[in-house]
């Protein structure tokens, strides 16, 4: 099927139902195209009321967790100005998102004025995110706290793995065979992050904020 439309000021307006059945030449603007709808197009071109969604399609996706969580834990949270963890917490809590963000740093109690806890497991609510800003010999540790406590998934910024040699790809392969036997889906390690402007959701180093649209990468 093809449609070709020249020399006109605005191109025809064609039901789908009947150019899928015609090869349309309108080369000349004093020329018009008769198209004669049949029954069936006609049905066709009506509009539909909306079903009602069943049940099952109300769940929440597997991946909502990751691009759409309800909670999320920081993991490596800290004060310290020029730190990842700073910078992830300002950007998870200055754009309007809609959950819970609670800072994960044995070393501290409290931080931004709010409870901070020694350990993923002592979060006394459910998990959908954890994102992991340590250094990377600690990420296999924490990532295996995340699989036992049944958070849902997990990010990793931090940086030291595959990319600097043996160790680091020894701290990767850790990671990869806890993923395999717990049930957990993770984001990186190396990430920059992830931004989900639909749901006020900006968990990543990036300075700025995007807009939502219909682009994503």
């Amino acid at each position: 099927m093809a449609i070709i439309c020249a020399h006109l000021s605005r191109p025809p307006r064609i039901c789908p139902a009947v150019a899928s059945r015609h090869l349309v030449l309108y080369l000349d603007r004093t020329v018009k195209p008769r198209l004669t709808r049949t029954p069936a197009a006609r049905q066709a071109a009506k509009p539909r009321p909306r079903a009602e969604a069943p049940d099952a399609l109300l769940e929440r996706h597997p991946l909502d967790a990751l691009f759409a969580p309800r909670s999320v834990a920081l993991v490596g949270a800290t004060d310290r100005r020029g730190s990842a963890g700073r910078l992830l917490y300002r950007n998870l809590t200055g754009g309007g998102f809609g959950g819970t963000v609670s800072c994960v740093n044995p070393s501290r109690t409290k931080l931004f004025g709010s409870a901070c806890y020694p350990s993923i497991a002592s979060i006394p609510h459910p998990v959908d995110l954890a994102v992991i800003a340590t250094p990377a010999e600690a990420v296999p540790g924490i990532v295996a706290s995340c699989a036992e406590a049944g958070v849902k998934s997990a990010l990793v910024v931090s940086s030291g793995f595959r990319e600097t040699g043996p160790e680091g790809r020894r701290l990767e392969d850790e990671i990869a065979e806890i993923l395999h036997t717990g049930g957990l889906r993770l984001l990186g390690p190396n990430s920059l992050g992830i931004m989900s402007p639909r749901h006020k959701l900006n968990a990543s180093l990036a300075r700025g904020r995007a807009l939502p649209g219909n682009v994503a990468f």
